[in-house]
């Protein structure tokens, strides 16, 4: 290596660390559950969900201090006898509301930017209720995206049956992989991801939306 190559290698090395120092990237995990009871018997499917926040230059004012990424897949819960029941990525009467990203700093009342110095290395959890439960749907058929229909908790019996009962959902801090493997319950973000990703949401109405399901950004 010729000296010049070494002194270039080193400012390279220099100005990353400098970066590393000025613009720092953390991320957590947390791991969001829903259960139901079928039958007397309590049954639960969770996935874990990161989200990653890192400081960015504030060139123009519009630009948030922090820019965060979430990689996150839905949770598929298998009722039985053909029946389940999904809490997707969003929030709101039709999943329109993407807030992954709040839910443990309000839910442990912490800062944003104190979740991973105080909590990343914990087991504690919380308990969803109200507006904090994701939007739950249902798919008569996993092979057909628009098969699919919005279930709030309280109408589970309704529209699963009288066995069936919305049993809670929580959230819980962990170390554990991201979750990943959810086609292979929903074998249409498989098939139809190419129309689900195109699809545009609407404030009244649901729409089987791609990233509502698996998000990577």
């Amino acid at each position: 290596m010729t000296k010049f190559a070494f002194y270039a290698l080193a400012i390279v090395a220099v100005l990353a660390v400098a970066i590393w120092e000025a613009y720092p990237r953390h991320a957590y995990r947390f791991k969001l559950t829903i259960a139901a009871e079928v039958d007397g018997e309590i049954r639960s499917a969770s996935s874990v969900i990161e989200i990653t926040s890192q400081k960015q230059p504030q060139f123009v004012a519009d630009v948030p201090p922090y820019s965060t990424k979430v990689e996150a897949e839905a949770v598929y819960l298998d009722l039985g006898n053909g029946r389940n029941v999904v809490a997707t990525l969003g929030f709101g009467p039709v999943g329109i509301n993407f807030r992954l990203a709040s839910l443990v700093p309000k839910h442990f009342d912490v800062e944003p930017t104190e979740v991973w110095s105080t909590l990343a290395y914990t087991d504690d959890e919380r308990v969803l209720s109200g507006a904090d439960i994701p939007t739950l749907v249902t798919f008569a058929d996993v092979n057909d995206p628009d098969s699919g229909r919005v279930v709030k908790p309280e109408d589970f019996s309704r529209v699963f049956g009288e066995d069936v009962r919305f049993a809670g959902a929580k959230i819980q801090m962990t170390r554990n992989p991201v979750t990943n493997g959810i086609e292979n319950d929903l074998p249409m973000l498989v098939t139809h991801q190419e129309y689900m990703s195109k699809l545009y949401s609407h404030p009244k109405y649901f729409r089987p939306i791609y990233i509502i399901f698996v998000r990577n950004i």
